[in-house]
């Protein structure tokens, strides 16, 4: 789940779908469903914005919004020293995930809404497909020069891009070369993401007390729902500072902005980190691997698989709750995208607090079985999790974001971050760690289209939503069950 982490990689999703009257386009990068309702970007000259949204006469229509919701995925407190610090991973998830431009179809610089939808998707699936391509390249490069170096590398890589976002100039000055920028930029994060969690999660759980790893591993997972929260703040705090039409001028440029102090802290954390004692062991004994990736689907397809199958529950319900059921509750049940946020941010909490004792469990019961109990969480709760949303009373609604969904995806979750890395020998631990997170990213990005396509076939109810994400939990209980525990195994060069 992480941002720039990210050191916890989150989740993307795209959900386009016909809003009442209006065609609405959500371009969601693992936050909140909320749409960037036009005001002036750098794509787009001034005044060429004209989104609505109509609710039919048969619901009350829900409040428009005023701006943007975003959150990026960032990083959390320092632990007591040792010789990785552990958010070391979690800085480059705050700086990616500071507010990445979401988009309606909004009229083009031609007048066109179609090329707009377009710039939209593009601005949009670059990155989305860049993490795999990242994840490919990094894991390689980190099986082979090292774990410290590639850190470094995706933190510039998805930092600066994020900075320079606050910077670009606007379509009036620079025409065409406005977006293009702002999707080269795109891809450059999620290229950079593509190695992110991986990094992360091996400088940390290649350095922590074998019999510590689970919780020390979380760390870089809760930069995900940490990040996501801070950005919620971030920018409630600046529309709160000024008036709509100064945000959609200039300020939102600041969250990005902002990104150049945890980019700062993050390269100061992560310049002092040592390269961790397996590499170390690996590149002492030379029984390094020429080519990783070979080496790495020749000897664990199945496990690559199960593992995947593993994250699913996790990643998929992640993409229901936070993605499909905001666009749900705001355009179909009528209720205030405020109070819908505010159940994320409930949500999210909970989930920050669920993921290091689900780390801290797995140390002391296996990682399998919390990860399992996670799974049937999941899969008992999304059906009364959804009749208390169709209520769309506020307190009601809180109640089900807060229960079943995080405390299960925080137990999926939580060990993630050191189950991944312990399933691969040394040679190929990054690789692995990479291929396997990306793989569930990439499919949860599917999953908003996937339920809002059930929405549909179920006659407007969200009941085949639900039994979906019972098949994922199924399939995740199953993958679990066929993978190993690995809790008591050691990480030295030779582990298999």
């Amino acid at each position: 789940m992480n941002d720039i982490s990210q050191a916890s990689c989150t989740s993307s999703g795209l959900l386009m779908r016909r809003s009442y009257n209006s065609h609405v386009i959500y371009v969601l990068d693992g936050s909140t469903a909320a749409p960037y309702l036009g005001g002036i970007h750098p794509a787009f000259p001034e005044g060429t914005c004209r989104c609505r949204q109509h609710a039919p006469a048969n619901r009350p229509p829900p409040r428009p919004p005023r701006h943007p919701r975003s959150r990026p995925p960032c990083g959390g407190s320092r632990p007591p020293a040792w010789p990785a610090p552990p958010w070391s991973g979690t800085t480059s998830s705050s700086t990616r995930g500071w507010p990445r431009w979401r988009s309606t179809s909004c009229s083009s610089p031609t007048g066109d809404p179609r090329i707009s939808t377009l710039v939209a998707l593009v601005t949009f699936g670059v990155g989305f497909v860049a993490r795999p391509i990242g994840a490919l390249v990094f894991g390689h490069l980190g099986d082979r020069v090292g774990r410290k170096t590639i850190l470094l590398a995706t933190l510039l890589i998805v930092g600066l891009p994020t900075v320079l976002t606050g910077l670009l100039p606007t379509y009036e000055s620079i025409g065409i070369w406005a977006p293009i920028l702002l999707v080269f930029f795109r891809l450059l994060q999620g290229f950079g993401l593509g190695g992110e969690f991986a990094g992360a999660s091996l400088v940390i759980v290649e350095h922590a007390p074998p019999k510590r790893r689970g919780f020390w591993g979380t760390w870089a997972g809760m930069g995900n729902p940490a990040g996501q929260l801070i950005s919620i703040i971030v920018v409630f705090s600046v529309l709160a500072s000024v008036s709509d039409n100064e945000f959609l001028q200039w300020a939102w440029r600041v969250p990005y902005l902002l990104g150049v102090i945890i980019l700062l802290a993050g390269l100061y954390v992560r310049l002092r980190i040592n390269e961790t004692p397996a590499f170390r062991e690996l590149k002492e004994s030379q029984d390094e691997t020429k080519v990783p990736l070979k080496e790495l689907f020749s000897q664990y397809p199945l496990t690559i698989l199960k593992a995947w199958g593993a994250r699913v529950a996790d990643a998929g319900t992640w993409a229901v709750f936070v993605v499909f059921s905001i666009g749900y509750l705001t355009d179909e049940l009528g209720m205030a995208k405020s109070d819908a946020t505010i159940g994320v941010a409930l949500a999210l909490t909970i989930q920050l607090i669920m993921i290091p004792i689900a780390g801290a469990l797995s140390d002391r019961y296996g990682r399998r079985p919390v990860v399992m109990t996670g799974a049937v969480i999941v899969g008992l709760a999304i059906f009364p999790s959804f009749v208390l949303i169709n209520t769309a009373q506020p307190s009601l609604v809180w109640l089900a974001m807060m229960t079943g969904f995080p405390v299960g995806t925080g137990l999926i979750f939580g060990p993630v971050g050191a189950y991944l890395p312990e399933l691969f020998k040394a040679s190929v631990r990054f690789s692995g760690t990479s291929v396997v997170f990306q793989l569930s990213a990439l499919a949860a990005g599917f999953v908003p289209a996937i339920a809002a396509t059930l929405y549909v076939l179920g006659g407007g109810t969200p009941w085949l939503v639900c039994a979906f994400v019972v098949v994922l939990a199924v399939l995740t209980l199953g993958c679990t069950y066929r993978l190993p525990e690995t809790s008591k195994r050691e990480l030295g060069q030779g582990t298999s």
